[in-house]
């Protein structure tokens, strides 16, 4: 909720640099000098701006204030609604978020002025922190009506802006609210700590006469923009109806800043929300909760003590049910002892034709493959093989013929890779006494478990 009246105020302090929590709870004692009602009748928030230029320990803030008597029937009327506060924040400091843009990056120094029918709202932000508000009680609608009659300026006393380190003449402008508008702009820029202005944005009912715009561009030498506060937000279908609206779409800017705000938290925003009421709110929601808890509390009884005797009567029929069975199982255990005998005689005998085929070697294959592996110039005479001690599964001695002396170590070679056969090594070789070059040798090599035919592993399984 936004509020802009004359029991909001806000003014520029410098505070103990303390915590967050440790500086709201001092923050009355060190200003209520700066507030125009009773300390105790007021809600008091601040935002950091910086600190002062001798970098002693202390922070500038702006202070918002706003007198409790005043939030008063507003929270009345919400509660008489069944509305709960968030936030309560100034209008002014809403213009803020609808009419800047996080991605506009670093360095924006605005002035935001918006033109309303009773009301003015002036906010200074620096890259979307704010730096000076003020609320006037005036009517932007007269001041085009005069300003399209006639623009009357008078020369008057020194005055000037500081407007990008420069300062400039200024001619005091007869018409009033252009005139509060000046002198409030040049009151913040004469603050300490305060920084150059870049621009002057203007919206509202009154922003689009030109008049008004020049003027105050004219009398504080700086660039005054028109800007859309629709243009943040995806409106889908409803963007052309406020675009008919022109520039009296303007009206929502407060509203969708106090919306954006919630989405921006960078930036720290205040709240005027008094604790009692978030102390009120808590307690209701403890007494819902209470309350909530205990008709759970009998509802959970009522419905375990109905799910107890369910329970109770499932248990008996299962209780049934299974003494049924028991005398049902009892009979076909006395038919299935002999099945039990066979099975284990069957087990028996698999175990035994187990432990005779543990170490039985696939010959065929073993042929088969020891004939792939064998060198090209090297062909097989004979091979015998005898079943291991227990630590090997078993050797085989090979007896072939070579084309030459190397034909012994392209066969050693060889069988290196073949996986069925380990240590394999040359125990003679011998010229023939036939045709030139021929060799005769013998070699030996350990069977490896690769070479199992596996046949015990399959007793006992389907085929």
């Amino acid at each position: 909720m936004g509020i802009a009246n004359a029991k909001a105020v806000v003014r520029a302090a410098e505070v103990p640099d303390l915590p967050a929590n440790e500086l709201r709870s001092a923050l009355p004692f060190h200003v209520s000098d700066l507030v125009p009602w009773p300390i105790d009748d007021t809600q008091l928030d601040f935002i950091v701006t910086g600190r002062p230029d001798d970098g002693g320990e202390r922070l500038r803030v702006l202070l918002v204030a706003a007198q409790r008597e005043m939030l008063r029937p507003l929270l009345a009327a919400l509660d008489g609604a069944g509305l709960r506060p968030r936030r309560i924040d100034l209008v002014p400091l809403a213009l803020i978020d609808s009419l800047t843009s996080p991605a506009a990056g670093p360095g924006q120094r605005e002035a935001i002025v918006e033109l309303g029918v009773g009301v003015t709202n002036i906010v200074v932000h620096h890259d979307g922190v704010a730096r000076f508000a003020r609320t006037m009680f005036s009517s932007g609608a007269p001041v085009a009506e005069r300003l399209g009659r006639e623009r009357v300026a008078a020369a008057a006393g020194p005055m000037g802006w500081h407007i990008q380190g420069d300062i400039v003449p200024a001619v005091p402008v007869v018409d009033p609210v252009i005139g509060e508008i000046v002198d409030s702009l040049d009151f913040h820029l004469a603050q300490p700590g305060s920084a150059p202005i870049e621009r002057v944005v203007v919206i509202g009912g009154s922003a689009d006469v030109a008049d008004i715009r020049a003027g105050i561009a004219e009398h504080g030498n700086v660039e005054v923009v028109e800007r859309d506060p629709l243009a943040q937000v995806d409106l889908g279908r409803t963007r052309q109806a406020f675009e008919s609206m022109g520039a009296a779409a303007s009206r929502y800017a407060p509203a969708l800043g106090l919306a954006l705000a919630e989405r921006r938290t960078a930036t720290r925003r205040v709240n005027l929300v008094p604790p009692e009421v978030a102390e009120r709110r808590a307690h209701r929601r403890q007494l819902v909760a209470a309350v909530a808890i205990v008709v759970a509390l009998v509802v959970s009884l009522a419905g375990l003590s109905v799910e107890r005797r369910r329970q109770v009567g499932n248990a008996r029929a299962e209780a049934a049910t299974v003494e049924r069975q028991v005398r049902s199982l009892e009979t076909q255990v006395a038919t299935l002892d002999a099945v039990a005998d066979e099975q284990a005689d069957l087990a028996r005998r698999q175990g035994l034709l187990q432990a005779s085929l543990a170490g039985d070697v696939a010959w065929t294959r073993f042929v088969r493959q020891l004939s792939g592996w064998l060198p090209p110039d090297v062909w097989l005479s004979s091979f015998s093989a005898a079943r291991g001690s227990g630590i090997t599964l078993g050797t085989v001695t090979i007896t072939a013929k070579g084309a030459d002396q190397a034909s012994p170590a392209r066969f050693l070679r060889n069988m290196a890779g073949f996986g069925s056969v380990s240590g394999a090594w040359i125990s003679s070789s011998t010229r023939d006494a036939g045709p030139p070059g021929l060799v005769t040798f013998n070699a030996t090599a350990n069977l490896t478990a690769q070479a199992e035919s596996g046949r015990a592993t399959t007793v006992g399984t389907a085929p």
